[in-house]
């Protein structure tokens, strides 16, 4: 079993995040546990309950998340409930531990020489594609306030983590025309570039720049020929 820390009442009923670690033959797993305290005895505890130890969110991982647990979002374990030894009843909900919140460093980190990108944005760049052509899921929870921590980074597995699909858009079609692993000088039209949330991602973690779609970028980027009335055109973005 995981070494875990004995669980402690609290005033009142709050949750806690714990990172822990467990060494096996050759493994080493790593876990989270969001705890709600006395979920039958306080509103707080019950909101808690609602907010952290949702069965709702175990169910939707293993219904629309199954094919991507481990490579764009946290292995979810389940959710349970038990009665402590002081009395009070409480929600675990266990996932796979996925990192800290990495869009800080993201923004403090200098430019890479040559326009490449940094091991962290590609990393969550690839989270984002996962989920988009393996699950076929939107995040749609990019852009809103607090979605700084919805994305973490592990560093011993070199793998982002998306978390928080409460806003998620499932059957999600991504229409991606672009090179998503490389940096751009200029904003791309979005009927251009080919997924909106994508863009806004690559936005957000500086992989491209704000600012007209004139402006010039080295190399360039051939989409599919787009046909008018017989006569087909080529794309590019440079």
């Amino acid at each position: 079993m995981p070494n875990i820390h004995r669980l402690l009442p609290a005033k009142r009923p709050r949750v806690y995040v714990y990172g822990r670690e467990r060494s096996a033959v050759g493994t080493r797993e790593r876990f989270g546990l969001k705890v709600a305290f006395d979920i039958q005895g306080s509103e707080w505890g019950r909101a808690l309950m609602v907010k952290y130890c949702d069965v709702d969110e175990a169910i939707f991982h293993q219904k629309y998340l199954s094919s991507v647990q481990g490579l764009a979002v946290p292995r979810h374990y389940g959710v349970w409930y038990g009665r402590a030894e002081w009395g009070s009843i409480i929600g675990i909900s266990i996932i796979q531990w996925g990192g800290s919140p990495c869009f800080a460093r993201i923004l403090k980190s200098p430019s890479s020489p040559g326009g490449e990108l940094s091991e962290i944005q590609v990393a969550v760049l690839k989270a984002y594609r996962t989920l988009h052509t393996k699950a076929h899921v939107e995040h749609a929870n990019i852009g809103w306030p607090g979605c700084a921590s919805h994305i973490l980074y592990d560093e011993e597995l070199k793998r982002a983590f998306i978390l928080d699909f409460g806003r998620a858009n499932v059957r999600h079609r991504c229409g991606l025309q672009f090179d998503l692993l490389r940096k751009y000088a200029s904003t791309p039209p979005v009927g251009a570039f080919g997924c909106e949330e994508l863009l806004d991602v690559c936005n957000i973690i500086r992989t491209v720049e704000y600012g007209s779609c004139e402006s010039t970028v080295t190399g360039h980027v051939e989409l599919p020929p787009i046909t008018h009335g017989g006569l087909q055109t080529m794309k590019t973005w440079r």
